[in-house]
């Protein structure tokens, strides 16, 4: 015999003393060829403590139920149990994804405060902050209208958005994209508007991000770093000196 199993009297419990094969062992096993059934069996039955360290190939395995006939509760628990894992791996990803974007977008934001410093409340903080915004955040076109150069008829456009004072993502009408960006953004294109305010809430303007793409920006998005974006501009306009 290759492998020796020895009794432990801890709890009653049968236990198997682990023997990893040696890298000889396991280079004979596969030797470069395409494996049986028979061969992976042999080879599992000669080395039963395989399972002990690979702990994780044991939650993989599929072994058969019980007839359709027979009801398994151990089997049905183990199907739930499966599902539920597999719904937490999908969780997880997508926290862990978000995670790294926020992470990206967090760099992003770095960069452009430290590169935007020097000419923040100068003539030129409008048009650095918005190539830098074209740069950084890899936006098709960057704009800035000033609230009070827009008469009624141009403003009406935006007064839903402004009633709810959160950035609006994803396609926008025809008259919101010619205000903002005239014949720079497709009308197949998608944007952010993102209302720019004083701390008291006086409306100074509308930032627009655009892109050409039509799924660049989505309605389902989140807008926090975008309302960061109209915080940070409104503080650096010169007007807000």
């Amino acid at each position: 015999m290759k492998t020796v199993s020895q009794m432990s009297n801890t709890n009653g419990a049968l236990a198997l003393k682990p023997r990893s094969p040696s890298a000889t062992e396991a280079g004979e096993a596969f030797n470069g060829e395409t494996l049986t059934a028979g061969q992976v069996a042999g080879y599992l039955r000669d080395h039963p403590e395989f399972f002990l360290e690979h702990e994780d190939l044991v939650a993989d395995l599929t072994l058969p139920g019980p007839p359709a006939e027979v009801a398994s509760l151990p089997h049905r628990q183990l199907a739930i149990w499966r599902q539920r894992h597999k719904r937490l791996d999908g969780r997880l990803a997508q926290i862990i994804r978000t995670a790294e974007e926020n992470a990206r977008h967090d760099a992003r934001m770095h960069q452009l405060v430290l590169r935007w410093l020097p000419s923040v409340h100068n003539a030129d903080s409008v048009p650095n902050f918005l190539s830098l915004l074209s740069t950084l955040f890899a936006v098709d076109v960057a704009r800035f209208v000033d609230w009070d150069r827009l008469d009624e008829t141009r403003r009406t456009p935006f007064r839903a958005l402004l009633e709810s004072n959160f950035p609006s993502c994803g396609r926008i009408t025809e008259a919101q994209r010619t205000i903002l960006f005239d014949d720079a953004l497709p009308q197949t294109g998608s944007a952010a508007i993102i209302p720019v305010r004083q701390e008291n809430g006086r409306i100074l303007g509308l930032l627009g991000l655009g892109r050409n793409a039509p799924e660049g920006f989505r309605p389902d998005q989140g807008t926090v770093f975008l309302h960061q974006l109209g915080e940070m501009l409104a503080a650096g306009l010169p007007s807000h000196s």
